[in-house]
């Protein structure tokens, strides 16, 4: 009776533990009010994107969709940037996507543009 309760057990957990693991980037559960710490963020240059995309240049509600979701989009420059300012673009910028992929998984972005209808093309991680 005990190793029938004890297998019965067993495969509950073991049940449990396979819908966790394979729900991970299904049930992301997106926080309204994150910690400003806890907020990543995002460096955008270059051209200017067109109204379906998130730019903070062109709409200025961009922050109170992107915090929802746990990051923000900064613009630093357009099209003409120095190679420093690129350069510290691009490692925040990869810094940042591994932290939303740690946290969200790796369909963040894909999460974000579904249950938004807005893309994001973020340099250095897109490309």
């Amino acid at each position: 009776m005990k190793i029938k309760s004890l297998t019965i057990g067993l495969i509950i957990i073991f049940s449990l533990l396979f819908v966790f693991f394979t729900n991970k980037t299904e049930n992301v559960n997106y926080v309204e009010n994150e910690s400003e710490e806890d907020i990543v963020t995002f460096f955008l240059y270059g051209e200017l994107l067109t109204d379906d995309y998130i730019d903070p240049y062109l709409d200025e509600n961009v922050e109170k969709i992107t915090k929802k979701f746990g990051f923000i989009v900064e613009r630093i420059a357009g099209c003409e940037l120095t190679s420093d300012l690129e350069e510290t673009a691009r490692i925040q910028n990869k810094k940042s996507n591994i932290k939303m992929k740690l946290k969200y998984g790796d369909n963040w972005k894909n999460d974000f543009e579904n249950k938004t209808k807005k893309k994001l093309f973020i340099s250095d991680i897109d490309e």
